[in-house]
């Protein structure tokens, strides 16, 4: 099922943001706890805040609503994926 409430809160919470916890965004959300030198790894690229401004937009850019481009086909994706039973890999970037 689409986790709305969840990104959703994730959208408003970087709206208005001027930094970012980039480590503490990915221990929040992985599945398995990461090690210190895991999630710092995650930090490495961020040297400070005004290397976040990228982070800091990409959750807007999630059709949250229905009206938005994109979002029938995030919804529908959604649901096929709540019924997976094989392995995959997925990348962002």
């Amino acid at each position: 099922p689409w986790p709305g409430d969840i990104v959703e809160q994730w959208v408003a919470a970087t709206r208005d943001a001027e930094d970012l916890d980039v480590a503490g965004v990915i221990g929040a959300v992985s599945c398995t706890p990461l090690n210190s030198a895991v999630l710092a790894a995650y930090d490495a690229p961020f040297p400070d805040a005004r290397y976040k401004a990228g982070a800091l937009v990409f959750p807007s850019l999630i059709p949250t609503h229905t009206e938005m481009a994109g979002a029938a086909e995030n919804r529908r994706t959604w649901a096929f994926l709540s019924h997976w039973q094989k392995p995959f890999v997925t990348a962002f970037s």
